[in-house]
């Protein structure tokens, strides 16, 4: 099942298919799903970063400017302690985050 999941992925990456991550068990969440995705192996990180930074938000919140740094956009962002480029669940580990234009601790 990993093998077509993977294969699947790709296939709806390689043809520029909007992609969104989550899950429809209430009892899953985000973080497992993306460890799930890292599991499949040789995914790309920079792809894995697109879907869960850009696509999900935008999917869930669709009326709001957000996943871009860009003018017009809300100020909510994550700085990680790491480069989320050479392994993708780095992204667990937050140095800190702003919330549309305040810190948060």
């Amino acid at each position: 099942m990993q093998e077509f999941h993977k294969k699947t992925l790709r296939r709806l990456l390689d043809a520029n298919v909007i992609v969104a991550m989550g899950s429809d068990d209430s009892q899953r969440t985000l973080r497992m799903e993306l460890n799930y995705w890292f599991g499949l192996g040789d995914m790309d990180d920079a792809r894995t970063l697109k879907v869960l930074c850009e696509n999900t938000p935008r999917a869930i919140f669709p009326n709001r400017k957000i996943g871009k740094i860009e003018n017009g956009y809300e100020a909510s962002f994550l700085v990680l302690s790491d480069n989320p480029l050479s392994n993708v669940l780095k992204i667990r580990v937050q140095a800190f985050k702003v919330k549309r234009g305040v810190l948060l601790k």
